[in-house]
């Protein structure tokens, strides 16, 4: 499929109210129409051509808690579903910089472009907290009643099968991590001269942190399936930071940079160690791989009105434009290519599963901070 040129629609044209009230009703009184939204698998919306909704099936409409199409009449599928991106816009839905990357759009443009059926893959985040992130399967139909051209547009809500699908590639990505620092020092360990008790205590330590990795997997398979029960103690924050400076001796990553932790409250936390870990080592290891060799990456903790607290700093910045993506699940600012899920299983586990909240600060001055605030013991 050839790349959409954006510039060929006008997207902040709409449709005025009495021309949407006589589409609604071509629509709704057409009994092919009436078949069609009655057996669409889905939720699904018919649009006009500036996008606009006229109507839409029993799905939809039980989601949103409407008995009819009237209160939807009018506007387009993202200021429906409330995405965060709307009131970006010089005109709603479609109009942001972020629409230019949004599948639901680019599905719907081609499909009326094509005069075809479009689908993709569309990642919204909104709802009515405004920080709820689900993934859609979209498919766009193009269809004329008479002289009127429509486009049938279903969504299939795939999030659940994505974040599965997530977690799996979350677990190998930091289970390589582990396996990597048991590979350096294991060869440490054979090099003449080296201190072997040393290189066994840390040999110990990351096969202790492979076996909370496999623990920490069957956690998060738990909470897929409604069964999670965190195995939240009593935590000293010097001895994590001290496990977390451990974990990186030695590492491929921090090799000619510095890892600096700091403990600004003694005061303890009462958290899952198994997931704070996993957080503060996937934050830590993005801020290393972010900063050149004799760079440093700052990490601390403390309590902030009763909050427990740990930041990630590093003096490198993040481009604006990828900012509002960071969280995104295989978003990578690196080149050329990364994974893409050490900040999204940051997000997913901070906040999902230990009822914290992430925050990225990023700019040249500064530099990047990841702040978890965790709730108050």
């Amino acid at each position: 499929m050839a790349p959409l040129d954006l510039s060929d629609f006008d997207l902040q044209r709409r449709s005025d109210a009495r021309e949407i009230l006589r589409q609604a009703g071509t629509c709704l009184q057409n009994p092919i129409m009436q078949a069609v939204l009655a057996s669409l698998q889905g939720k699904a919306l018919i649009l006009d051509r500036n996008r606009q909704a006229v109507a839409a099936n029993r799905s939809l409409l039980e989601e949103l808690g409407l008995e009819g199409s009237s209160s939807i009449q009018g506007y387009r599928p993202g200021e429906i579903l409330q995405c965060s991106h709307v009131r970006e816009g010089l005109a709603g839905c479609g109009t942001s910089e972020a629409c230019t990357r949004c599948g639901a759009l680019l599905a719907i443009l081609a499909s009326q472009a094509e005069e075809s059926s479009i689908a993709r893959e569309c990642w919204m985040t909104g709802g009515s907290g405004g920080h709820q992130a689900r993934e859609f399967a979209c498919r766009a139909t193009r269809i004329r009643l008479g002289d009127d051209p429509f486009t049938v547009f279903v969504l299939q809500d795939i999030s659940a099968e994505k974040r599965r699908d997530a977690l799996e590639q979350i677990f190998l990505h930091d289970l390589n991590n582990a396996l990597q620092g048991l590979q350096t020092w294991s060869e440490i360990l054979g090099h003449p001269g080296v201190a072997h008790d040393r290189a066994i205590k840390r040999i110990q330590a990351i096969t202790s942190r492979i076996r909370q990795e496999v623990r920490c997997q069957r956690v998060l398979l738990d909470a897929e399936q409604g069964t999670l029960t965190l195995h939240q103690e009593i935590l000293e924050p010097v001895t994590l930071l001290q496990e977390l400076s451990g974990f990186f001796v030695g590492h491929p990553k921090a090799t000619g940079k510095r890892l600096h932790t700091e403990c600004l409250s003694l005061l303890p936390l009462y958290t899952d160690r198994t997931l704070l870990m996993r957080i503060l080592t996937n934050g830590t290891l993005n801020a290393l791989e972010a900063t050149p060799v004799d760079g440093e990456v700052r990490v601390s903790y403390d309590l902030e009105e009763r909050h427990p607290t740990f930041s990630i700093h590093n003096d490198q910045p993040i481009p604006v434009q990828a900012q509002g993506r960071v969280f995104q699940r295989c978003f990578s600012t690196k080149a050329p290519r990364g994974r893409g899920l050490g900040t999204y299983s940051m997000k997913l586990l901070g906040e999902d599963y230990l009822g914290g909240r992430l925050t990225l600060s990023s700019d040249a001055d500064s530099g990047t901070s990841f702040t978890l605030v965790l709730p108050a013991g």
